[in-house]
Formats: structure tokens, C-alpha cells, sequence
């Protein structure tokens, strides 16, 4: 190929077949080291054309264009305006070679016309490696923005499990505190009557074990926790609330345009604090989630479902309501520190989007007392 060895030529300006495809072999070669040394390999290619096309009658066009290619793709702009230098030196090379070898004369606008020609090869190959280069550019960019994305969600969430866990240990050394300032009092109480009202005095003790028992469990979840210090002046204890509060929360949020229905199923069964405000912290998530995404004039239900050992909340919506503009956008991301939350309280959590629309929370937590001796 570029070759004239089929084109009928002045005596003696043929050159041998075997020696073009040694020489074009030789050149292709050179090829191999292309992306290790790009313009390396360019220079050496332009001494390559520009030899053969003195003494052969061949002009090795296409390996120029995969190297001039290759320095467009890897080097700086400076490398490929040196690429295109070796180019216009090679498209001389080759012009001279065509005068060289042609039957007939040739004027200045046929050189000039072929010239162009091979110019515009090498400007194709560099246009190709350019445009290789911004792909390739984009790829890597795209790669280096999800990564970006990937970190910067699991430092949110890392970040939301910490401030669950700090604000879970404010609550628990709350809940642990009352029950041990109740235990004090039922202490003394127990110690005045002891002699006077035995009956009282037992009653008393029965229900320091009892919430010995309790605040064992507590103080358990509490160690449990990575706390972070938390020395901040003003900030405030987050309000304590539970299950008994929830009719307050529904009434509120029904306010807003929000329909919600509730429902029970089973016998209420007893709940340690921590677990019994887990369980209000549940259907107040799920419920301001369901306000922010779905929206006025949604129907959201929850559910309470009591065994002797668990109590499962279910919190769904249809999703058929008018949510604020933008309210979709925001990745519902307070079931991050839910999640923590459950677990921290010996439950699990589930969540996502139902098949027939809207979204499904349902926490699983433990019920009564154990003892542990």
C-alpha cells in the first residue's frame, strides 16, 4: 500500500517487492513502542519515510498517521505541534518522492494538490487522537465524580450513624438516670415502712428488682454505643417521647393534609423506654418521610402488631400525593441513623418502595424484660 510497485515506472526507479515489505515490516515494527515513547517513535518514523522515500518507491503513509495518532492521544499540545512538524517534513519527503517517480512532469499545482492530500491523512490521525484524548478524559473524569459521589455517601452515612449514636446516648443516659433516681426513692420509702408495713416495704423491693432489671438492660445498650465526646455549651437534650405520645403525632401530622389510619393488632406488651421511644422514633421518621415525599392528600397507614416477644411497625403510603417541588430528591436520608437506632435496640429495620407505589418502613423490635443472672 502507498506503494508504486504496480504503477508502470522509468527504468530503474522500480524497487523490488521483497525489499519494500522488509522495509515496511521495519517500520511497523516501531509501531510497538508507540505509547511508551509516542513522539520517539514519531521522529524515528519521519527519518523512516523520509529515507525510503529518496531511494524506494514507497511512502509508508499509514504508519505516520498511527503514530501522529498516538502523540495526539497521549502528549501535550506541545508534543503534537512537534508531531506535526515531523509530519510537514514527511509530507515534503513524500511530495519530492511522487516527483521523483512519476512518468510524466508534474506542475506546482499537482504537488501542491498532492501534498495537500497526504496533509490531510496526517490531520485526520491527529484529529482521531485528540478526540481518543477527550473521551478518554471524560471516562476518567465520570470515573473520578462517582467515586467522588461513592465517598461522599458513606461519609454522610457515616456521619448520620454518629449523630444516632450520640443522640441515642444522651436519650439512654436520660432513661437510665430516671429509673435510677425511682430506684433510690422506692429504696427509701421501703426503708421508712419496713418495720410499719411490711406488705409496702415488699412492694417497693419488688419494683427496685424490676427496674434494676431495666436499667441493666439500658445501661447494656449504652455501652454498646461509640459515643463521641460531646461537650458543645447549649446544646439541648433531646425531648424524650413514646408510644404514648404517638396520638399527638398522628393528630399533627394530619394537620398538614396528611391522611393517615392506625391500627393494632394484639395485646400491648411491656416495652423497656429505650425500645418504646425506638418505636415512636420509627413511625416519626416514616411519617415525616411519607409528609416530605408523597405530600398533602397521601394515604399513609401504621400499623402496630404485638406477639408476646415482638412488636413490628409498619408505616406505608400510596405516594399519590402533591410533594413539594424538589421533595424527591431527598434520599430519605434520616433512615440512615433509623437504622442504627433499631439496631442499637435489638430490632431490625426495612424499608424501600412498594410495587404498587408509595414506600414501606417496617421495624421489628423486642418486647419485656429479660433477666440476666
Amino acid at each position: 500500500m502507498f506503494s508504486d510497485l504496480l504503477l508502470p515506472l522509468p527504468a530503474g526507479l522500480h524497487t523490488g517487492a521483497p525489499v519494500v515489505l522488509l522495509w515496511a515490516v521495519l517500520g511497523g515494527s516501531v509501531l510497538l513502542w508507540r505509547r511508551l515513547a509516542p513522539l520517539t517513535v514519531m521522529v524515528m518514523l519521519c527519518a523512516h519515510t523520509a529515507t525510503v522515500a529518496a531511494f524506494l518507491s514507497y511512502r509508508p503513509v499509514l504508519p505516520l498517521c498511527v503514530a501522529l495518532g498516538t502523540v495526539a492521544a497521549l502528549g501535550s499540545r506541545r508534543r503534537v505541534v512537534a508531531g506535526i512538524g515531523c509530519g510537514v517534513v514527511a509530507v515534503l519527503a513524500w511530495v519530492g518522492g511522487e516527483v521523483r517517480t512519476s512518468p510524466l512532469p508534474t506542475d506546482p499545482a499537482q504537488r501542491i494538490v498532492v501534498g495537500a492530500a497526504y496533509a490531510g491523512l496526517l490531520l485526520g490521525a491527529v484529529g482521531i487522537g485528540r478526540w481518543q484524548r477527550h473521551s478518554a478524559q471524560g471516562r476518567r473524569e465520570m470515573a473520578r465524580r462517582n467515586r467522588e459521589t461513592a465517598r461522599r455517601g458513606a461519609a454522610e452515612a457515616r456521619l448520620a450513624v454518629l449523630a444516632e449514636r450520640r443522640r441515642m446516648a444522651r436519650e439512654l443516659h436520660d432513661i437510665i438516670g430516671f429509673t435510677v433516681t425511682v430506684m433510690m426513692l422506692q429504696a427509701a420509702g421501703a426503708r421508712r415502712v419496713m418495720n410499719t408495713d411490711p406488705d409496702r416495704a415488699d412492694n417497693a423491693l419488688t419494683a427496685i428488682d424490676e427496674l434494676g432489671v431495666q436499667a441493666l438492660g439500658e445501661l447494656h445498650r449504652l455501652l454498646g454505643l461509640l459515643r463521641a465526646s460531646d461537650d458543645d455549651i447549649g446544646e439541648s437534650v433531646a425531648e424524650l417521647s413514646g408510644l404514648a405520645q404517638l396520638e399527638g403525632l398522628l393528630t399533627s401530622l394530619q394537620s398538614t393534609g396528611l391522611r393517615v389510619d392506625f391500627t393494632e393488632q394484639g395485646a400491648r406488651a411491656r416495652l423497656d423506654p429505650s425500645v418504646d421511644l425506638t418505636c415512636f422514633r420509627v413511625i416519626q421518621e416514616a411519617l415525616t418521610n411519607v409528609a416530605r415525599h408523597a405530600g398533602a392528600g397521601a394515604q399513609a397507614t401504621v400499623e402496630l402488631i404485638w406477639t408476646p416477644s415482638q412488636v413490628s411497625v409498619i408505616v406505608q403510603d400510596d405516594g399519590a400525593g402533591n410533594p413539594p417541588s424538589g421533595s424527591r430528591s431527598g434520599g430519605r436520608k434520616g433512615l440512615i441513623g433509623l437504622s442504627e437506632r433499631v439496631s442499637i435496640a435489638g430490632g431490625t429495620l426495612e424499608f424501600g418502595s412498594r410495587p404498587e407505589g408509595g414506600f414501606r418502613t417496617i421495624a421489628t423490635l423486642p418486647c419485656g424484660v429479660t433477666r440476666n443472672r
